[in-house]
């Protein structure tokens, strides 16, 4: 069982890698989010590998290396978190737990996450852009989804509700 199982739309994932999802190793973690409603917990992260080939992230010559999305958990418990300082380069590993839910670890060089949660991943607002030799993200995004695409050109604030809850 890998951690595609357990998303819950993973046609999403489908459409983009026709061939294989990548694992969630070697992945670059932007932002935590936490809320109160669910209550939730999301993960801002870029994907370890760029889709080969896909019309849906082509546009008008744009280079693009890095795929960003969005990895939520819903009626999360049991989360501990020592020394944030993101972004941090990571692994995510999810394991079934009984009564329909996961155990989820998120480990870095310091960085360590974990959390209990329902077993339905959704996985959402995915964004392609060119990375920076920093390794910033603060360049134009391409978002795959309308809403995202006509509303925002750059990750917004994690405070903002409609993007992150």
């Amino acid at each position: 069982m890998t951690w595609v199982d357990f998303v819950r739309n993973r046609g999403v994932l489908d459409s983009l890698f026709a061939d294989s999802v990548p694992p969630l190793e070697e992945l670059r973690l932007r932002s935590i989010n936490l809320t109160y409603i669910g209550p939730s917990l999301t993960l801002r992260v870029d994907l370890p590998s760029f889709p080969l080939s896909n019309s849906s992230l082509e546009s008008q010559g744009d280079e693009f290396d890095t795929l960003q999305c969005q990895l939520s958990f819903q009626a999360v418990e049991e989360i501990a978190l020592t020394n944030w300082k993101g972004p941090e380069i990571c692994t995510i590993r999810i394991a079934p737990r009984p009564d329909y839910r996961i155990q989820v670890e998120v480990t870095g060089e310091n960085l360590h996450l974990s959390f209990r949660s329902i077993r339905d991943i959704l996985i959402d607002h995915f964004s392609a852009f060119k990375i920076n030799s920093d390794g910033s993200d603060s360049g134009r995004h391409h978002y795959t989804r309308g809403i995202d695409a006509r509303m925002y050109t750059s990750p917004p604030e994690t405070h903002e509700a409609s993007f992150y809850g």
